[in-house]
């Protein structure tokens, strides 16, 4: 976490980073809240947008930040479909990461990956209905697309979406 913050861009980081730490349905939650907040946000004053962070920050309670880290070495980086699903498939969200987290660097990279878990999500998921899949990898693709420089932040949010898919 090399950055220089201010403290306005420093409380939005840990918080972030908050919201993307922990597996389940709760934590995954605590990431769409942020991104349904950002998503309106043009429709709130700075005061308005202020309170709703700050209880959103308050309903995370005393949830501590936690990065995702991988074992093992480099993982090949699929950079087509097949590969990605044969992957994805397994519903091991580790190794799956390990295989994405290189792609998150480029807007191609990232592209990719929207596209292979959208494609992933409708070819793989043929139960109950379940919103969060969509609102959930809504939340996920935001992360990535908003905070991709922030690798602590994009990691967490990915593993936090597939560990919930998969487990799901």
């Amino acid at each position: 976490m090399g950055h220089r913050f201010g403290r306005r861009e420093f409380l939005r980081f840990v918080n972030l980073l908050r919201a993307t730490s922990g597996r389940g349905f709760v934590n995954l939650h605590h990431t769409i809240t942020q991104y349904a907040i950002e998503r309106v946000r043009k429709f709130l004053t700075q005061e308005d947008y202020n309170q709703v962070v700050n209880a959103w920050s308050q309903f995370m309670g005393d949830k501590k930040e936690k990065e995702v880290t991988l074992k093992g070495g480099e993982a090949e980086v699929l950079d087509d479909y097949d590969l990605f699903y044969k992957t994805f498939s397994k519903l091991k969200a580790g190794s799956l990461l390990a295989s994405l987290r290189k792609m998150t660097a480029s807007e191609e990279g990232r592209k990719k990956i929207g596209s292979f878990l959208i494609q992933g999500l409708c070819d793989k998921y043929q139960g109950n209905y379940d919103p969060h899949y969509v609102t959930g990898l809504g939340s996920t693709l935001w992360v990535l697309d908003q905070y991709w420089k922030d690798t602590a932040i994009a990691t967490n949010g990915l593993y936090q979406y597939l560990d919930f898919f998969f487990s799901g």
